[in-house]
């Protein structure tokens, strides 16, 4: 996340572009990018993406979430916020903005990771418009974390939104690349986060980590901040504290994502039940009287 009248050092982060080897997995990558999107309220400036999650049995309708790092909503002291989507008109990609409710009454409509910088939020997307949600399928979880993929030097991508820079008009991310720092990956409970080789910049926390996979793509993690040295130094008539970046993305592995996606449905499934509940208790409630 960035606060817009400072666009230095937060902790947030994304990578260095490099040209070399990025034509082999763009079609999978551009999936990624067709589904991360920024958000704002205009003090300050994130990156986030949308999943569609599976039905539920019975169920015909799906849910679109919005996933980012927690600590960029929390910032956010707004009852809503802008998504800054795009749409199609006679061909031509534009930008397109609306609001998201972030809070109902005060309370965040959010669910946050209890342990990690993680959230997941339900959007209503517009019907005309050109965001492409990615697929629940795509965010790798435990069972494909297992099988070691993914690996220490391993290639991955990042669309996001350095500083608040849009790529253009429409307000299409920039794609970065960087390599998995960390080793070991597994198990996941003692790597829930990870080094990525980045050089990175306020405004993108909450960007996915994309891995090319075959033809498709998979989320492996979440932008959630940067690593960075700090100096201090002190003269007779000075002293001077300096941040210098480690070229270290913090991110958290993404079936940590599926967690946090699993407190959400429990949310719902609990304000169901009571939503189902109050007409029982409005009519003892009546009789009483």
């Amino acid at each position: 996340m960035i606060r817009l009248s400072n666009a230095v050092l937060q902790v947030c982060c994304l990578f260095v572009f490099t040209a070399v080897g990025l034509a082999e997995p763009a079609n999978s990558i551009e999936r990624t990018v067709e589904a991360t999107f920024r958000i704002t309220n205009g003090r300050t400036s994130a990156t986030a993406f949308l999943v569609t999650l599976e039905p539920a049995e019975g169920d015909e309708l799906t849910t679109t979430v919005l996933v980012t790092a927690a600590h960029c909503l929390e910032q956010m002291p707004d009852a809503k916020c802008k998504l800054i989507l795009r749409a199609k008109e006679a061909g031509v990609y534009v930008r397109q903005e609306v609001e998201i409710a972030l809070r109902s009454e005060g309370k965040p409509l959010w669910v946050r990771h209890p342990e990690l910088d993680v959230a997941v939020l339900p959007v209503d997307l517009p019907e005309q418009t050109a965001a492409r949600p990615l697929s629940i399928r795509q965010v790798a979880d435990a069972t494909w974390a297992a099988e070691r993929k993914l690996r220490v030097g391993g290639d991955v991508y990042i669309p996001g939104y350095p500083a608040t820079l849009e790529g253009n008009e429409a307000g299409w991310p920039l794609l970065r690349r960087g390599s998995v720092a960390t080793h070991p990956l597994l198990p996941l409970e003692g790597a829930q986060r990870v080094f990525i080789n980045a050089v990175t910049f306020g405004g993108d926390s909450g960007a996915p980590v994309a891995f090319p996979h075959g033809d498709d793509v998979k989320i492996v993690g979440l932008v959630v901040g940067l690593q960075r040295q700090t100096s201090r130094s002190e003269t007779p008539f000075e002293e001077r504290v300096s941040h210098m970046p480690m070229a270290l993305a913090i991110t958290v592995q993404a079936p940590f994502i599926h967690d946090t996606i699993a407190l959400l449905k429990k949310e719902q499934d609990v304000r169901a039940d009571q939503e189902e509940a109050k007409p029982e208790q409005d009519k003892e409630e009546e009789g009483e009287a």
